[in-house]
């Protein structure tokens, strides 16, 4: 599988084929043929003809079972690539070739006198061990290193798996790294932008990074006026003292880091770090990634010198964490911008997310729209913004923290929240209780309100509180454990049209929909919009597999009643670039999303960096996948009343295509709410 996507996106002809065998070659003229292969790969580098042409190029096969070393073959390092020359390691029953460096040395190095274009230098199925590093390139050169590297391990190195650097005047180092796995070094990647100009941007999506002692990935950016990143896709880091670590220090005009699709478990420090501490416009956005049992899951921190730095944090989740799952912390001056949704936050030991803007000189925004905050110590910490309108929160649910949902020293303007279950509902300490708040539930909290902020058209169990539109001393009959709103709860249509609500509740709901029978769109109370016809909507993360393999959940269904049929659909089944889909899927339903230790992570059943999102009380239908990558399941709605109101989420596991033991991806959820 992993030739032919490797073929799909190659050049367009091979025009030569050579063989290495440390066992039993020889490094003579004339050699390297497969029945009489060279003996060394720095010697077959050298002798295999050059290659200038970039539709062209050729392979040096690389016999597996042995060991590539000074002291067994008489190999000579750092091995050298050449343009056009792809080397692939080939497997003696299970076992890849293994270049071994000893210590002090480089395994492989990128020559800095030449250019490696893009995909005109590959490395496939080979084990990189020991050394100071397994692969280095960049270092002091002015030409293009952007080699491919896929199915290789590095394992061991007393420094970094990989290093790139840019201490020259380099221009464009930007490998791709696919499907590798990067284990027991000091640092998987450690990459260093430092001249001016720089466009340091590698690409690595489907590895795993394992008991790393300090970080998975460190990116130093200390440039000027370059562009300095890394677009992480689709891995694993498991088990390493840190994440991923980017720096931008004092020079740089651009950082930014891009992390999609993938999971952080078991990291005791920082799971995703990114510091800031000067003019530089630096941007990091993480979406639908995964943080189990981290420390932190994601941390912007620093101290700007001007500039501005965004970080975007969606439909992601932090579970577990030992401190906090999104940390910010800012001191010096410039402009911030935070933006989280759908994400969520729960079991956290500290808080589901912390905000720490310690001057006045940082211009500070925040927007949180439809997180949720589940059983961690504290919702939200919100300390110092200089703007009274800077921070929005917006269609959260915020229960079952053992302190407050929300603690504010600063003003804040809060909308259309569920705060139930919780030590404190609200507490506004400092600012002259400056917060506004309005169609908010409070209930099950042990207080509700702490401080005197404005509270309008929101509802209050166990208490009073003066204001425009509140409904006091009122059960609101929220549906635990999901907290949704019951069929008959009084907070339904009795919003306020006239205020600029949200558009969507916490599951993406439209914000005024029809709570009643023959009624009228109106606004709810609260982070859960009532809708009378019943919804299907996603929540939760993806799970990932191998060559970008993502299964989705989904449903066309409108409305979702009694008594009529329900359509769950599966798509994404398919590699992209080989078209080939799955061979089967099957689909799970549970009556919560909640309970125990969910979500649980499904690496023990051979389905690594997905999650199980419901309780599986029972698998539904098991279906073929069709060429599209595609599967529809139709389920019945028995007609009852006692189902009215009544949530169920479901969750599709497909077999993936490329995996000899036919592991499972599970798709993200689809929590479905029977209407009438």
């Amino acid at each position: 599988m992993a030739l032919l996507l490797a073929t799909a996106s190659s050049p367009a002809q091979n025009v030569g084929e050579h063989w290495v065998d440390g066992l039993r070659g020889r490094d003579v003229p004339g050699a390297g043929t497969r029945s009489d292969p060279w003996r060394t790969i720095t010697y077959a580098v050298a002798r295999i003809p050059a290659v200038t042409d970039a539709a062209q190029w050729r392979s040096l096969f690389v016999e597996g079972g042995q060991v590539y070393a000074p002291a067994t073959n008489g190999e000579t390092l750092p091995i050298r690539p050449a343009y056009n020359l792809w080397i692939e390691g080939r497997p003696a029953g299970n076992q890849l070739p293994v270049i071994r460096a000893t210590a002090g040395a480089t395994a492989l190095r990128y020559d800095p006198t030449v250019v490696y274009s893009r995909n005109q230098s590959t490395l496939r199925s080979l084990v990189f061990e020991g050394g100071d590093y397994g692969i280095a390139m960049g270092q002091s050169n002015d030409n293009r290193h952007r080699p491919r590297i896929e199915d290789c391990v590095f394992r061991g190195q007393s420094l970094a798996c990989v290093r790139i650097d840019d201490a020259g005047p380099a221009r464009g180092i930007d490998p791709r790294f696919f499907r590798c796995t990067f284990a027991t070094a000091r640092y998987g990647m450690e990459i260093s932008a430092a001249n001016p100009g720089a466009v340091v941007f590698p690409d690595v999506e489907e590895c795993t990074f394992r008991e790393l002692r300090e970080y998975a990935i460190r990116l130093d950016d200390v440039s000027t006026g370059g562009n300095v990143g890394a677009t992480f896709r689709g891995n694993q880091v498991v088990a390493c003292t840190n994440g991923i670590w980017v720096n931008s220090h004092t020079q740089p005009t651009a950082t930014q880091i891009r992390i999609l699709d993938s999971s952080f478990q078991d990291v005791p420090d920082y799971a995703v770090v990114v510091v800031v501490n000067g003019p530089a416009a630096a941007a990091a956005h993480i979406e639908r990634t995964a943080f189990l049992r981290c420390e932190t899951g994601v941390t912007l921190a620093g101290n700007p010198t001007g500039g501005r730095c965004d970080l975007t944090l969606a439909e992601s989740v932090a579970y577990a964490c030992t401190s906090v799952g999104l940390r910010v912390e800012l001191r010096g001056r410039g402009t911030c911008s935070v933006t989280t949704r759908d994400n969520l936050f729960e079991r956290c030991a500290g808080a589901g997310a912390s905000f720490d803007i310690a001057t006045t000189d940082v211009a500070f925004r925040l927007h949180s729209l439809r997180d949720r905050f589940l059983r961690n110590r504290s919702g939200l910490l919100l300390a110092r913004c200089r703007e009274p309108d800077a921070v929005r929160i917006e269609s959260a649910m915020i229960c079952g923290q053992t302190s407050a949902g929300i603690q504010s020293l600063w003003p804040f303007t809060a909308r259309s929240l569920t705060l139930a279950d919780n030590g404190y509902g609200v507490a506004v300490l400092l600012q002259g209780n400056a917060a506004t708040l309005d169609h908010c539930v409070f209930a099950g909290n042990a207080m509700n309100v702490l401080g005197a902020p404005a509270i309008t058209w929101s509802c209050f169990q166990g208490s009073s509180f003066a204001g425009t539109g509140n409904l006091n001393q009122t059960d609101p009959l929220l549906v635990r454990p999901l907290y949704k709103l019951a069929a008959n709860s009084p907070c339904i249509d009795r919003g306020n049209l006239s205020l600029p609500l949200p558009a969507t509740d916490y599951e993406g709901d439209p914000r005024a929909s029809v709570g009643r029978r023959g009624g009228t769109r109106l606004p709810d109370i609260g982070a859960d919009e009532y809708v009378v016809s019943g919804s299907a909507r996603r929540y939760g993360t993806p799970g990932f597999g191998a060559f970008n393999f993502f299964p989705r959940i989904g449903s066309p269904n409108h409305e979702v009643v009694v008594g009529r049929p329900l359509t769950i659909a599966l798509s994404g089944a398919i590699l992209p670039v080989s078209g080939v889909p799955a061979q089967h899927a099957f689909l799970t339903v549970g009556t919560r999303d909640d309970s125990g230790p969910l979500p649980f992570d499904l690496s023990v059943i051979d389905a690594p960096g997905s999650l199980l999102w419901n309780e599986f009380h029972t698998v539904v239908g098991f279906l073929p996948v069709t060429s599209l990558g595609t599967a529809t399941m139709v389920v019945a709605i028995p007609d009852s009343p006692l189902l009215v109101g009544q949530s169920l989420a479901w969750q599709w596991f497909a077999s993936h295509p490329a995996s000899a033991a036919r592991a499972q991806v599970a798709s993200d959820a689809l929590r479905v709410t029977i209407g009438q």
